[in-house]
């Protein structure tokens, strides 16, 4: 029998892969969830272990997103938050005077320890069930949990680390079907 090796990244994209699948079919939410936020655990690990930090990443494309997305007219998912508006606005000033072309073009500085933060809402659910051990009579709240969000953070993180990789067919399907830009 062939030794047959799984990378990391490999095992990282069969998770999104099966999260898309599972959203799609209407499977449980927990679990679609639990997939999609192990994938995105394994990708900010990923991102650590290359000096690049997921949280900033994310921060910059999503706001840089939302601008384009109300440049263009379309909803940004955040109408109604003050606070992500306000920055919202500085970003698309700064990209009708030229002065960001693209999301990296975006500087956020993040208080130390503010990154985890912001994957919390992602990682409560993962690590309700991997630290079992530590309160066994613990409950989850279900508004805690939001695979959407989860295969979100994780497509995105995916192609964050490996951008020179193009979207499978799967994912771009998935994508579109959610009605996410996926370029």
């Amino acid at each position: 029998m062939a030794d047959i090796k799984l990378t990391k990244q490999a095992a990282a994209h069969r998770l999104i892969i099966s999260a898309a699948r599972m959203a799609t079919e209407d499977n449980d939410e927990l679990a679609t969830h639990v997939v999609a936020a192990c994938a995105v655990n394994l990708l900010r690990e990923l991102h650590t272990a290359r000096g690049t930090d997921l949280t900033q990443h994310a921060l910059q494309y999503s706001f840089y997103s939302q601008a384009v997305a109300r440049i263009e007219g379309r909803p940004t998912g955040f109408e109604g938050s003050d606070v992500v508006e306000e920055i919202v606005d500085y970003v698309v000033a700064a990209i009708k005077s030229g002065n960001v072309k693209n999301h990296m073009d975006l500087k956020i500085d993040l208080p130390e320890g503010e990154d985890r933060r912001y994957l919390d809402p992602i990682l409560k659910p993962f690590n309700y069930l991997k630290h079992a051990q530590r309160d066994p009579l613990a409950t989850l709240d279900e508004l805690d949990v939001d695979p959407l969000h989860a295969l979100r953070v994780a497509i995105a993180a995916y192609y964050f680390l490996f951008p020179g990789e193009d979207m499978t067919p799967a994912i771009i399907e998935f994508c579109e079907a959610q009605g996410w830009t996926h370029t």
